[in-house]
């Protein structure tokens, strides 16, 4: 059973950590270097994983779904470092996160926000209705675009 647990651990563990835990026998063992390594409360797991967090942007060919879960990860990993942020300043910076083209969201839930206070469900709420938005009015041109070549007689 032991033997399986850590293989499956293992399996999890990226490549460039699997070297400093490769050595460990044991589940337990394996999940405390683990631990030792990500969840310490040194200022620089703190200044790492705050450098991940306000670094982190929305990229192309990734949902604003992935986007977002990637985000409240690193804002999990660093409450385990003692870090606790309030709802409007999680909410802050994942508008942050997004590219220069989310611009006119960014600044509509801004100046909408009641009592000028922004909050991670009005974020989220936002960002999947606009991803939808964009994913129908892309599908809407590739129509238009389809319709006019046939129209031409080029398709």
């Amino acid at each position: 059973m032991n033997r399986k647990t850590v293989a499956q651990i293992r399996q999890w563990i990226d490549h460039s950590v699997f070297h400093h835990v490769a050595q460990e026998q044991s589940a337990y063992t394996l999940w405390e270097k683990l631990g030792s390594m990500y969840q310490a409360k040194t200022a620089r797991n703190k200044t790492l994983l705050m450098r991940r967090l306000v670094n982190h942007k929305l990229r192309g060919g990734i949902s604003v779904s992935e986007h977002t879960s990637q985000f409240q990860d690193l804002v999990n990993q660093l409450s385990t470092t003692g870090w606790v942020f309030k709802d409007e300043e999680q909410a802050i910076l994942l508008l942050s996160s997004l590219p220069d083209s989310w611009e006119t969201l960014v600044v509509t839930l801004s100046n909408s926000a009641p009592n000028g206070k922004v909050t991670m469900q009005m974020v989220t709420d936002a960002l999947m209705n606009e991803e939808a938005r964009r994913k129908e009015a892309g599908t809407e041109q590739s129509y238009v675009l389809i319709s006019e070549t046939n129209r031409r007689g080029g398709g």
